[in-house]
């Protein structure tokens, strides 16, 4: 399983918003939803605070985040080593912006 993922399980079992969630980790929600959504990982030094909200071994969400780690550096490495469909690539960075968009006005209305 996935870091973010884990997450997204845990506060979607415990029905909180992205704010909630990121209050009671002692981050600002919008971190919480870039770590569900992949695009960033919680710092090592959060992991303990994310295992014990989460339920979770804190060795098993530490092998969790070093595997994210690693294929975050490896996806690093594979796009420079390969061409890029800029179209593409514009518009996954479009429907990003636009679900991180929608997710800050639903924690704003909350």
């Amino acid at each position: 399983m996935r870091v973010g993922q884990r997450i997204e399980q845990t506060r979607q079992r415990r029905e909180l918003s992205f704010r909630e969630a990121g209050e009671e980790l002692g981050v600002d929600g919008s971190a919480v939803l870039r770590w569900t959504a992949g695009v960033t990982l919680p710092t090592l030094s959060r992991l303990p605070r994310i295992a014990e909200w989460c339920d979770v071994d804190y060795d098993v969400l530490r092998l969790e985040w070093r595997t994210d780690t690693a294929d975050k550096r490896q996806g690093i490495s594979l796009a420079v080593e390969q061409p890029v469909d800029l179209g593409s690539a514009l518009r996954q960075v479009h429907e990003l912006r636009d679900a991180l968009e929608a997710a800050l006005v639903e924690i704003r209305h909350r």
